[in-house]
């Protein structure tokens, strides 16, 4: 009786052809087992469809190449230990082939599907990358577009602790609009929010302007829509608040910028 392992390597060995036609038909009595079926579909399958994972060709690196070829060595050195000595100078069955020729193919194989697996992972992370740096290359491109504009001055942020955070607030000053862009600020929880204030110069209104959260590398870019006028104003803060803002300021003072 076969184990679970000895049946799956027959069942590979059944996918390339290598089996005698007792092995064959053991091999198909096997087929009528659900669970055995789904393992011979599955390999079947990743097997046809392995060469077509890419539109182009791939490049294999010379260490995979190395390793490649070490492994064929290998098996080959295996099929010489366990060739058997009466047929040293005589043609060879060809099943005796098929079964070291399979376990070449399996080899190889086994390191192209590694390889291409790792390099898929690769792929995804440069995608990501692009897409953060695209997202970065507009916001930046926004920003200047936004600054260039005559009518937009400008109010520096600096923490009030020892950190690296800054700010820069760029106001539109005739139409009230401004964009915030922040750096060097640390992630906060899913509790707690950075919020926006305007102070009213005579210090009797501090106006809520919004709320976010930074980016993982600690920069943010907030639009805001309707800026009280510069005149009326005295100064601007950033605290940090609970989870979707408060209607006055409970947090400390974390970055502030004076007119």
């Amino acid at each position: 009786m076969r184990s679970k392992i000895e049946i799956h390597k027959l069942l590979n060995l059944y996918i390339f052809g290598a089996l005698d036609p007792a092995e064959k038909a053991e091999a198909e009595e096997y087929l009528k087992n659900p669970e055995f079926l789904s393992y011979y579909k599955e390999t079947r399958f990743l097997l046809d469809h392995t060469a077509y994972s890419y539109e182009e060709e791939l490049q294999v690196p010379e260490n995979i190449k190395s390793e490649i070829f070490l492994k064929i060595e290998e098996t080959s050195t295996l099929a010489d230990e366990n060739f058997p000595a009466d047929q040293s100078d005589n043609v060879l069955k060809p099943s005796f082939f098929n079964r070291y020729g399979f376990a070449i193919a399996a080899s190889v194989i086994g390191f192209l599907l590694i390889y291409t697996f790792t390099l898929t992972q690769q792929l995804n992370v440069q995608s990501t990358l692009i897409a953060k740096l695209q997202s970065e290359y507009e916001e930046n491109h926004r920003f200047v577009d936004f600054v260039s504009n005559p009518d937009v001055f400008q109010i520096k942020l600096a923490a009030d602790d020892q950190s690296k955070a800054v700010g820069n607030l760029a106001w539109n000053k005739t139409s009230n609009d401004a964009m915030l862009y922040v750096s060097n600020l640390r992630e906060l929880s899913d509790e707690n929010v950075y919020q926006l204030w305007v102070l009213h110069k005579d210090n009797s209104v501090m106006k809520a302007m919004g709320t976010f959260n930074v980016n993982p590398d600690g920069t943010y870019m907030l639009t805001i829509g309707c800026m009280p006028k510069p005149s009326d104003t005295k100064a601007i803060y950033i605290t940090i608040e609970p989870e979707g803002g408060m209607p006055e300021p409970t947090g400390n003072k974390y970055l502030s910028g004076y007119l």
